[in-house]
């Protein structure tokens, strides 16, 4: 199991109070899982001479988690690992006694809703959870998580897989022990990019998975921790469709222990996976390629070989072992800084293009020849290009409001219907579904495809731009200088006191002269030749600004500085 942030903690030998964590050992009659005899009665004659132990519900407080948090990470570490190998897994169905009740209760229960009815603050987001582990985010928590996921779910199967994370370990086998407490089955699809989980969701179908959760914190850095959500049939959840419920849930600790306890299971989907994904890739044999990929040390590397094999690739790898420190850079490519060493390698190994992958693998960017960053929205407008060559009905692609107009004029020039859509993984992936619409593009380097479920892919990204470079003949840059007609500033952050009311104020200040005002995300106003999207953030007090100038560059930068003025008054 994984150490704890800080080298400075002892570790201890797992206890419960002072009763050290019983070995296990697999029962031949029954197939269940038992300490000795021995044990079992020492476990017992200690417990009765003890006080609660440190980490019931009525003794840890929210200060003493935190003052303890490397000692309690530790030994729900490694009674996590005890109770959960999938390895090991029993075939018949698990006995649950009443030693095992006990302990698993004492070890995982955590802080309950106070009084007041506020739940633990900080680790609930919009779109998943996530939190710095071990002070913020615990296996206690997973455990908790995993218990309130069956419950949601209403589930008999739940799928699990994990990125490489050094707290993922433990904090996927807390999970699946919470999903077993509720009697409910856990597939462990080990440790994988986070797609394999809406695959698994929407391959297996509802008959047998009921829902699907992945261990991972995205890009967020090496410290963090954190569990993304997917339905069954790979439909999106959110905080307004499942989280709120699973929060509430995990603060009151439901539900009870079951009276049958679930078991899990090792599935292996990397084949089945490698094919979906590959299904995108028609390169031509006559022109080969030579790529850069950097994974930032993220999950993806583990799964490169494979889904480059036999390909007309020559790849060049850069950081693809995974590592949970991220040793090397920040596995974000949306930071310009962690893709100087893409871009340096890309220049000096004269490669065709360089890809980027996020630590988890669903998010992707792009690097040309000339070792130029490739924009998100951009690159979506290239595999819009690929996509809508072989659809016989006026095609759908979906774009958030902060993208280019570039890509809608891509779109339609080709024959398609290009519809503008809020930002967040949640809204697209409807979205995608209810236009039945081909793919989807974000400005954050997140691709949606119909055909992956209507989820979002790195992968298949990257064999879409492939696809497009091989059969074209031309260069990177060469695909993308015709993109490059407007004049974008990117997205700019505003700190504001209240960002409601600087939206208000901004918008009364140029709606008079717009020629269209739409609130889809915030709130986007068009004045001809250019416009703009002011939209709130979610965790923080901060508006984002997109604007564009259809005219020229003098043109955006006078129109940035005009509206940026307006959003700092308010502030």
């Amino acid at each position: 199991m994984p150490s704890p942030p800080s080298s400075n903690c002892a570790a201890p030998r797992p206890t419960v109070g002072n009763c050290p964590i019983p070995p296990m050992s697999a029962s031949r009659s029954t197939g269940s899982t038992a300490p000795s005899r021995t044990a079992r009665s020492t476990c017992n004659t200690r417990r009765r001479n003890t006080s609660r132990v440190s980490c019931t519900p009525a003794a840890r407080t929210i200060d003493a988690r935190r003052s303890n948090a490397c000692a309690a990470w530790r030994t729900c570490s490694a009674t996590a690992s005890a109770m959960h190998d999938p390895r090991s897994a029993p075939r018949t169905k698990w006995h649950w006694p009443s030693w095992s009740r006990a302990l698993e209760s004492a070890l995982f229960h955590g802080p309950r809703v106070p009084a007041g009815g506020v739940f633990m603050a900080g680790i609930f987001k919009s779109y998943d959870i996530r939190g710095v582990v071990p002070e913020q985010l615990t296996t206690g928590d997973a455990y908790r998580i995993g218990k309130a996921a069956a419950a949601f779910f209403k589930a008999r199967c739940i799928a699990v897989g994990r990125d490489a994370r050094l707290s993922s370990p433990a904090l996927s086998a807390a999970l699946c022990a919470g999903i077993n407490a509720a009697g409910c089955d856990a597939l462990d699809l080990g440790m994988g990019p986070t797609p394999i989980s809406y695959f698994a969701a929407g391959s297996l179908g509802r008959k047998k998975v009921q829902g699907a959760i992945q261990v991972t914190a995205s890009h967020n850095p090496a410290e963090y921790g954190g569990f993304k959500f997917t339905k069954a049939d790979a439909w999106p959840m959110s905080y307004d469709t499942g989280l709120n419920e699973i929060e509430r849930l995990h603060g009151k600790d439901l539900p009870p222990l079951a009276k049958n306890r679930g078991r899990t299971r090792a599935l292996n989907l990397r084949a089945a996976y490698v094919r979906q994904c590959r299904q995108f890739a028609r390169l031509d044999p006559r022109r080969p390629l030579k790529i850069a990929i950097d994974t930032g040390n993220g999950v993806t590397g583990a799964w490169l070989p494979d889904l480059l094999k036999g390909l007309p690739v020559k790849a060049l790898p850069l950081f693809w072992k995974p590592d949970g420190r991220f040793p090397h850079h920040e596995a974000n490519p949306l930071k310009e800084e962690n893709l100087r060493d893409l871009q340096a390698a890309v220049v000096k190994n004269r490669c065709d293009l360089g890809v980027a992958f996020d630590g988890d693998g669903d998010r992707v960017a792009f690097v040309d020849e000339c070792g130029q960053a490739i924009p998100g929205d951009l690159a979506g407008a290239l595999m819009a290009k690929v996509l809508l060559e072989g659809e016989k009905k006026l095609p759908t692609v979906l774009y958030d409001v902060r993208a280019t107009r570039a890509l809608a004029a891509v779109v339609q020039e080709a024959g398609g219907r290009a519809i503008e859509t809020r930002v967040g993984h949640s809204h697209i992936k409807a979205g995608l579904r209810r236009e039945k619409a081909v793919m989807a593009a974000e400005l954050s380097g997140h691709y949606y495809f119909r055909d992956f479920f209507c989820s979002d892919n790195g992968e298949t990204a990257m064999f879409l731009i492939l696809t497009l470079l091989s059969r074209s003949g031309k260069k990177a840059s060469e695909l993308v200088a015709p993109l490059k007609r407007f004049h974008h500033t990117g997205e700019i952050n505003f700190h504001v006191a209240n960002a409601q009311k600087t939206l208000e104020i901004v918008e009364r200040k140029f709606a008079d002269q717009a020629k269209a005002v739409s609130k889809i995300d915030g709130v986007t106003i068009d004045l001809g030749d250019w416009w703009f999207n002011l939209r709130p953030s979610n965790t923080e007090p901060v508006v984002r600004l997109n604007l564009e100038s259809l005219v020229s560059r003098e043109q955006m930068a006078e129109k940035k500085a005009e509206v940026s003025a307006a959003i700092q008054a308010t502030a």
